[in-house]
């Protein structure tokens, strides 16, 4: 087994021994994803990661998105997407539709990757959509941010 898969299998086995009110997706959770990409970049994209962020790490800005969101509430919606326990795909006009209180995570990746990916955007705003990125792809992975129980995304209590 590589390295790499060894590590894995030590965080798997150490997050099983934690109490379960330690397995909140939280800024651990963020930190341990971002720390996982940022390993495995290329020299040419940890350059330029560390050139967006003037330095910072993924996991240092792996929270941004929800530091945000408690001043900007239209953005909860970003961070799941409401696909129903019964479904057998996902149906971006069923759990994507856009509404009020905005649209998905799907939907938001989209959205900041492009963002990043255009390099005639202003460095802070593709930056900024960094930060997004890597928040949402680790919300993405957290399986209650991936379905509904009438529960937002497992954000909220049933």
């Amino acid at each position: 087994m590589c390295r790499t898969a060894h590590r894995v299998v030590l965080v798997v086995a150490a997050l099983a021994l934690i109490p379960s009110d330690g397995l909140a997706w939280g800024r651990d959770g963020h930190q341990v994803i971002a720390n996982l990409a940022q390993s495995r970049l290329s020299p040419q994209a940890r350059k330029g990661v560390a050139a967006l962020l003037h330095g910072a790490t993924l996991a240092s800005v792996s929270t941004y998105a929800d530091n945000y969101r408690n001043n900007h509430p239209e953005t909860a919606r970003w961070h799941f997407v409401n696909i129903p326990l019964t479904a057998d795909h996902y149906d971006p006009a069923r759990d994507c539709a856009l509404s009020p209180q905005g649209d998905c995570i799907i939907a938001a990746i989209d959205r900041f990757s492009a963002i990043l990916a255009d390099a005639s955007r202003p460095d802070d705003e593709r930056a900024e959509a960094l930060k997004f990125l890597v928040h949402f792809v680790a919300d993405l992975h957290q399986p209650l941010h991936a379905t509904t129980n009438n529960d937002r995304g497992g954000t909220m209590p049933r």
